[in-house]
């Protein structure tokens, strides 16, 4: 999208939000990037920050924390250039008004007892983002290494910016997931440490084919299975070719590496080698085997467990975000075979495997269907599913990037 129009998003954010920005309370400063711009925005409104969100700004967290009082800081808008400068300088302002900057009123304040500076720095072949605010050193110098020019301090904060809350990360994760309201997309986002605890997302709850993801059942059956020692993974399971036409088996074609096999019908297999196969290639033969022979030869018991995780009564490659990502948190628990190779599949740098941190997940796609079902690890880890209709691999990476850039601030 081109500027202009990304600096009508924050020009109607803020008619939307009231107008003019106030500032009567000490406040985190909202930092946030628009990558096709190249502007980065700070605001203390956590609603406007969340409607940026949504209209495909990034978080990068809180830049710093203002005072409740002191001197303030003025925010100007460029309509036309799509940008916003911030400036305690009467006269800067005065003369950007003059030539045609809106007038935003004042943004925070600065703190009198000048106990963080905010440096300003500039880069002058830039029309929009053109000036930079930051309360780290670091991050300044390196800017002036690559070539912008130091404006020193800009003002004063109390604090630098600390972390999110875990209602904060929710709501802005909410925030992201609005951007695919107008898609058939389903989001699932489950936090599994108290600092981002909660759930959020768009159409969890809506069904969708679930294609490969729908294995997760099996394998989690297959595992608990093992857990209580009523099965072996060392048992050995004779490649039975009714078992790809049971109800709600996969197509023998697709994915796997059994297929590929000399006189693989007559070969025994152990459940240890299917479960890996189902996860490494995703092996649709595989799940074949694990799903007639294990899960519908202890149908009962089958149903019992995938009603107790997901709350179904009958298995189905119908599935929604929601029952996929507690088949997820499920399986993480088990600590099984599946722990130990779901990071290190054919697709573990694709789609949620693109994010810097050990990530484990299971693919799924079938025609227009592309999904990704994960455990994101890292400092924060938390449960991520993406299923979606006519969404690529890189759209399901950029869902991810965001929400972890979120959980991790």
């Amino acid at each position: 999208m081109k500027k202009y129009l990304w600096g009508s998003i924050i020009f109607f954010a803020c008619l939307f939000l009231g107008g003019t920005v106030s500032a009567n309370a000490e406040a985190q400063m909202y930092r946030l990037y628009n990558s096709n711009s190249g502007e980065h925005f700070y605001t203390k409104d956590p609603g406007e920050r969340n409607y940026l969100i949504t209209s495909g700004w990034d978080s990068e967290g809180i830049g710093w924390i203002a005072p409740d009082n002191g001197e303030p800081v003025y925010r100007v808008y460029n309509a036309n250039a799509g940008d916003h400068h911030y400036t305690m300088n009467l006269s800067e302002r005065d003369y950007l008004i003059s030539v045609g900057w809106k007038n935003e009123g004042t943004g925070w304040f600065s703190d009198e007892d000048k106990r963080t500076p905010i440096y300003r720095a500039y880069n002058p072949n830039a029309k929009a983002g053109s000036h930079n605010y930051s309360a780290h050193s670091s991050e300044q110098q390196g800017l002036i290494s690559a070539g912008w020019q130091d404006e020193q301090i800009g003002w004063y904060a109390v604090a630098a910016g600390g972390n999110y809350s875990a209602a904060e990360k929710i709501a802005q994760i909410n925030a992201l997931s609005q951007r695919y309201s107008n898609r058939n997309v389903n989001i699932y986002y489950e936090g599994l440490v108290d600092n981002n605890a909660g759930t959020a997302g768009i159409n969890p709850d809506r069904q969708i084919f679930a294609a490969s993801v729908a294995k997760l059942p099996i394998a989690a059956y297959v595992q608990d299975r093992i857990n209580r020692q009523l099965l072996a993974p060392s048992a050995e399971l004779l490649y039975l070719n009714s078992a790809n036409y049971v109800n709600e088996a996969t197509s023998t074609g697709g994915t796997g590496s059994i297929q590929f096999e000399t006189n693989f019908w007559n070969k025994h297999y152990t459940v240890d080698d299917l479960m890996r196969r189902l996860f490494v290639n995703s092996d649709n033969l595989a799940s074949n085997q694990l799903l007639a022979q294990i899960c519908y030869n202890n149908m009962e018991d089958f149903q019992r467990y995938i009603n107790n995780v997901y709350g179904v009564s009958q298995y189905s490659r119908m599935m929604t975000a929601r029952e996929a990502g507690k088949l997820m948190a499920a399986i993480h628990r088990q600590n099984g075979i599946a722990n130990q190779v779901m990071s290190e599949t054919d697709w573990k740098n694709d789609k949620i495997g693109a994010l810097p941190v050990k990530v484990d997940h299971k693919v799924g796609m079938a025609n227009r269907y592309n999904h990704d079902a994960a455990v994101v690890y890292g400092s924060q880890p938390f449960i991520l599913v993406v299923l979606g209709t006519d969404i690529s691999n890189q759209e399901i990476t950029k869902i991810a990037q965001g929400i972890y850039q979120i959980v991790q601030s």
